[in-house]
């Protein structure tokens, strides 16, 4: 998405350029956040992103990157220092140019010949008493608190379990939406309101923002879920059976028997067939007999 604006800087618009053709939009269609925004020409449209640090220190890993990779090179092809002649006999230009185009055309591992005027030295590396390990380390810690994410998410799951990895996850979706309802209570009460006040009046049911989900789990983890509120009677069994795609309320018995059996019969049934009815199926799930007797 793309801002449009004048030589004065006033929005008239916005354009979506992920698709051909482009779609405009009129500044009355979109409300844009800005994060703080700055005085120079980019962020004073934009805003600041939050991850604008990571930026920095992204740089600077490439670049640690790029050394090391020079680094490398020098130790599989050495810097020499190359003397051709004597001082009674020196090399003439072309014999030096022709020196110069050996040595540079070397390859790592490669044998080289020389003639007994020549003397080869080779120059010590100044990374060899170098630690590069500290620096590295600094810029990865640099790089999660700048993300803050869990490290698990990084790819980084040392020292974690499948309950202490369940529990990260909550914590982090938990963030997550508390920044989403703090964002939507400003615009829902402030910006929402003032809008639909203004052009349809007071006591106008205002919008309310509608989140995507971050993160769905998965049928077993959401039963497990609703089954410790149900128990803490943090929530309904009804809403427990919608959470899990069943219908609201169970089912009315067809074949219901007039009267219970008495309890601890031998072959009696101690209640009605446990089932429900799903996408207009129904399913048994069990029914409890006493045991006969022995």
């Amino acid at each position: 998405m793309r801002v449009r604006r004048d030589e004065f800087g006033n929005v008239f618009g916005y354009i979506q350029l992920l698709t051909f053709p482009p779609v405009p939009f009129t500044a009355q269609e979109i409300m844009h956040f800005k994060n703080e925004p700055k005085s120079n020409w980019y962020e004073a449209i934009y805003g600041t992103s939050e991850i604008r640090p990571l930026l920095l220190n992204q740089a600077f890993i490439d670049s640690y990157e790029r050394d090391m990779a020079t680094i490398i090179g020098v130790y599989l092809k050495p810097m020499l220092v190359v003397k051709g002649g004597t001082p009674e006999r020196p090399f003439t230009s072309s014999q030096i140019d022709a020196l110069m185009s050996d040595f540079s055309s070397r390859r790592p591992n490669t044998d080289i010949f020389v003639r007994g005027d020549i003397t080869v030295d080779q120059m010590q590396s100044l990374t060899r008493t170098l630690n590069f390990e500290p620096w590295m380390n600094y810029l990865e810690r640099q790089r999660k608190a700048i993300l803050g994410v869990p490290e698990i998410f990084l790819g980084e799951p040392s020292g974690t379990n499948r309950a202490t990895a369940d529990i990260v996850m909550q914590e982090f979706v938990t963030r997550l939406r508390m920044l989403q309802e703090i964002i939507g209570d400003d615009v829902e009460t402030i910006h929402f309101t003032r809008l639909v006040e203004a052009k349809f009046g007071k006591g106008t049911k205002v919008p309310r923002i509608k989140w995507k989900p971050i993160w769905e789990p998965s049928l077993q983890e959401k039963s497990a879920l609703y089954a410790s509120l149900v128990s803490a009677n943090a929530a309904r069994v009804s809403e427990w059976r919608v959470a899990v795609g069943l219908p609201k309320e169970m089912p009315q018995e067809t074949n219901a028997p007039k009267a219970l059996p008495q309890v601890n019969q031998p072959g009696q049934k101690f209640g009605s067939q446990a089932s429900f009815t799903k996408d207009g199926k129904n399913y048994f799930v069990a029914e409890i007999i006493a045991p006969s007797s022995s």
